[in-house]
């Protein structure tokens, strides 16, 4: 088996959910520590992000979101301003709309709002790229859309990364929480280390192992309380009575008398259907 993996540059390499470029990809591999033994998703988030910053990267990767963030007129401007003026006339603030952009709609009107916040991106990412560091927790944050903060649009860039570097063998898996709200973040899940995955593996089947044992036991015990009732013998005799007037003959009172008699009944010693297995022994 080779021990080398090849990624090839005149394409794309598609996941469930979008694509990885290659440059980008080795770029973000050059930034992992093998020594280090497994990464948190939203460490990897953060790495990615600033070291792109620092190598001026994310302008040449991500030249949407970065125009986005940089320009007077961005790309998306349009798009946000017909949502701005939809959003007037919403009489309350929509299910997926951030509470914050609804209350400032309302505030300043769709036009003097959108200029609100562009300006914000545009200033939450130059403090940033000053400082990434110190500003990332507060970047991170700055709304993007109507709908999404900026983590949650990077999680899921990172996530395709992420994912494509489990399925070649970099590292080892990547897991995921439940949930609308993790899908939309990916900060539920983690990237694990192969050890711990090893030593899960072990504890269940120990655990199962141990079930069984404890199965095993319940089911003698409940034997036994079977053996002891079936060892009960329910026979029984009794003489009847008859009581008369000597002179008359007349029978004045009476009672049949009866009797059974209680044989081994089938399961009564376990002597044909045993459901415990091995050798029975007293009990200290």
């Amino acid at each position: 088996m080779p021990s080398t993996f090849n990624v090839r540059m005149d394409r794309f390499y598609h996941l469930p959910h979008n694509a990885v470029v290659v440059n980008e990809f080795n770029f973000l591999v050059s930034k992992l520590d093998p020594a280090q033994k497994h990464y948190k998703a939203k460490d990897l988030q953060r790495i990615f992000l600033i070291e792109q910053i620092r190598a001026d990267k994310f302008r040449i990767f991500h030249s949407k979101p970065y125009r986005n963030f940089t320009e007077q007129d961005p790309p998306d401007k349009e798009k946000l301003r017909a949502k701005f003026f939809a959003l007037e006339d919403a009489p309350l603030c929509p299910r997926h709309t951030i509470p914050e952009v609804y209350n400032k709609i309302q505030e300043l009107g769709p036009e003097d709002a959108l200029e609100w916040f562009l300006q914000n991106r545009r200033d939450s990412f130059a403090r940033f790229v000053s400082d990434p560091e110190r500003y990332y927790d507060e970047f991170v944050m700055t709304l993007y859309t109507t709908q999404k903060q900026w983590k949650y649009n990077w999680a899921e860039f990172v996530r395709d990364y992420i994912q494509f570097l489990s399925y070649i063998g970099i590292i080892p898996a990547y897991y995921k929480g439940w949930g609308r709200e993790n899908e939309m973040s990916g900060e539920a899940g983690f990237v694990i280390s192969a050890e711990l995955t090893l030593v899960l593996t072990i504890g269940v089947l120990a655990m199962i192992v141990g079930l069984s044992e404890v199965a095993v036991a319940v089911n003698t015990e409940l034997n036994d309380i079977s053996n002891a009732i079936g060892s009960l013998n329910q026979t029984y005799i009794f003489s009847g009575f008859k009581g008369s007037d000597s002179s008359t003959s007349k029978i004045k009172s009476t009672y049949a008398g009866s009797q059974y008699n209680d044989k081994v009944d089938d399961c009564d010693a376990n002597t044909s259907c045993d459901v415990v297995c091995g050798t029975a022994s007293a009990e200290g």
